[in-house]
């Protein structure tokens, strides 16, 4: 966009033909205005790459009372996957992010329908958002000497561990055989 010449000063000239409206009394003036434009355009990219929605937190909670809960200032989900029926309230969670503004049972009558159309690798994506661990602590742990009694405690907590598995494991393949129940007798 370089200036041009024109009676009373000069104009800047744009790239699809024409000129800017405005005159600036020096080459210098006119000169300036165009470098600060050529800024201007490089940051609005930055700002529109950075601005991005900010993502909800998921959180399992096995102490709160109700079913599912969205808070929407803290940008978090939590479930309580102890009460019955953990996909239905992680859809009805979801939609509650995706439609805040609706009602109570505007949500219901959605998440129904939302879940007899679910199919199984989506409930697998949705149920392994809220499977995520979170670490506890910071920084590197210390290496203990260990005692033939910390051994035995050791132990004990790795067979926790794989048993905490196992129970996780079972569990999603329960939702996943509702899923697939719920598919075949809408499909009859």
């Amino acid at each position: 966009m370089p200036c041009i010449r024109v009676k009373g000063g000069y104009k800047i000239r744009r790239s699809s033909g024409g000129t800017y409206p405005k005159v600036y009394d020096s080459l210098g003036a006119c000169q300036t205005r165009v470098r600060q434009m050529h800024r201007h355009k490089g940051t609005s990219k930055k700002v529109k790459k950075k601005m991005k929605k900010a993502e909800f937190t998921r959180k399992v909670d096995t102490k709160m009372r109700n079913y599912g809960e969205i808070d929407y200032q803290k940008k978090q989900i939590r479930v309580n996957p102890k009460k019955r029926d953990l996909l239905n309230t992680i859809v009805h969670e979801e939609e509650h992010r995706k439609h805040p503004k609706k009602t109570e049972k505007q949500t219901k009558k959605r998440t129904a329908k939302v879940e007899s159309k679910l199919t199984i690798k989506k409930a697998i994506k949705l149920l392994s958002k809220y499977d995520k661990k979170t670490k506890k602590g910071k920084g590197k742990k210390r290496k203990r000497k260990e005692t033939k009694r910390r051994k035995g405690k050791r132990r004990s907590k790795n067979k926790n561990r794989q048993r905490n598995k196992v129970r996780k494991t079972f569990n999603r393949k329960r939702s996943i055989q509702r899923i697939r129940y719920t598919q075949t007798r809408s499909i009859r």
